[in-house]
């Protein structure tokens, strides 16, 4: 996106980051494909204007958008809800499941007997989180948030870094 305020001292923006960081482990030509961070906004603009076409929704070019620095989208917006079609009528309309309906439990999954995997809802300590006994010595977390397989946030409990930082304070250390 354009910038706010110059950067300041040795500033960098994520592309220019990523493409170092890919430079250095022989991948830039395969992270950047050789596009600017500038050439990237312009390519992506033109992806989701072709996808949202198809939505009944038109864009200006992206000469246009960058010109006017944003696209007021609210005329778009409709609330999403989920299988409202099924809702209105779940005759008429049934889920892909064998019922037809909402399933707590799958017959078809219970029928695989696997351990890990009951034909019904249960919470599983994850192998990594912040509630395991290692986050108390590792506190950055990567935590996906539904968000599709390309998406990553980054987390990072500072609490057990400012206790050791004040603990050693303490000691004198």
């Amino acid at each position: 996106m354009k910038r706010a305020v110059p950067a300041h001292a040795e500033a960098r923006d994520d592309h220019h980051i990523l493409s170092e960081l890919a430079r250095r482990m022989g991948l830039e030509n395969a992270f950047t494909e050789g596009l600017s961070s500038e050439q990237w906004l312009e390519r992506l603009y033109r992806e989701n204007a072709e996808r949202v076409t198809a939505l009944g929704i038109t864009l200006p070019s992206f000469e246009q958008f960058w010109a006017q620095g944003l696209i007021d989208l609210a005329p778009h917006d409709v609330p999403h809800v989920m299988h409202a079609e099924f809702r209105r009528n779940p005759e008429l309309h049934p889920l892909a499941t064998p019922s037809g309906k909402i399933e707590i439990f799958s017959q078809r999954i219970a029928a695989f007997a696997l351990e890990d995997c009951p034909g019904y809802p249960v919470w599983r300590e994850p192998f990594e989180w912040l509630g395991h006994p290692s986050a108390a010595h590792f506190p950055l977390h990567a935590v996906h948030r539904g968000e599709g397989l390309t998406r990553l946030k980054i987390g990072f409990d500072g609490r057990s870094a400012r206790r050791s930082a004040l603990s050693l304070r303490r000691r004198g250390g």
